[in-house]
């Protein structure tokens, strides 16, 4: 008898919250996600290694992986970025004066498809880069760092199946 394999692809909601936020607070969508830009990697940890004359090995200690969540959101208003970067929008515009984020956020990735998995990180530093071509016209590339939870025990991100959170 077959699996049947339930694909984590395609349409693709991002969603962030600050991290330490109630439960009772709602995560927000980032915002139209540009097709094929969301990406998730792990990069190899700090190596340490003792070696011995002859260059052989005697001890290895390894970190643990550097987690990062990558996405591009097409066209952002600029009400939903300036609660991001801390702005305010007056007559119509917003006055960038840094787009460094202060606050950890919460995020979660949510594949459309109902069994699918899904991803969620509890605390991340998130920065933002602008970018704008007369083809895509305004972007902006969302990259979430994701860091140690506050509180000890908890676990740096978990995999969720889509349909089955409460």
């Amino acid at each position: 008898m077959a699996n049947n394999l339930i694909m984590s692809w395609g349409k693709t909601a991002v969603r962030i919250r600050k991290s330490g936020s109630e439960a009772a607070v709602a995560f927000e969508s980032v915002g139209t996600i540009k097709d094929k830009s969301t990406t998730f990697s792990a990069d190899d940890g700090e190596v340490r290694e003792a070696k011995c004359t002859g260059g052989f090995t005697v001890a290895k200690e390894e970190n643990e992986h550097k987690y990062k969540l990558t996405t591009t959101v097409m066209e952002k208003g600029l009400a939903d970025l300036a609660k991001v970067i801390g702005g305010t929008v007056t007559d119509g515009k917003l006055d960038i004066t840094s787009y460094i984020v202060s606050e950890d956020w919460e995020v979660e990735v949510e594949p459309h498809n109902v069994g699918a998995t899904g991803l969620h990180c509890l605390r991340a530093h998130l920065k933002i880069k602008p970018n704008y071509s007369e083809d895509a016209g305004l972007e902006h590339v969302l990259e979430f760092e994701f860091l140690k939870p506050i509180e000890d025990g908890k676990p740096i991100f978990n995999y969720f199946t889509v349909g089955t959170k409460a």
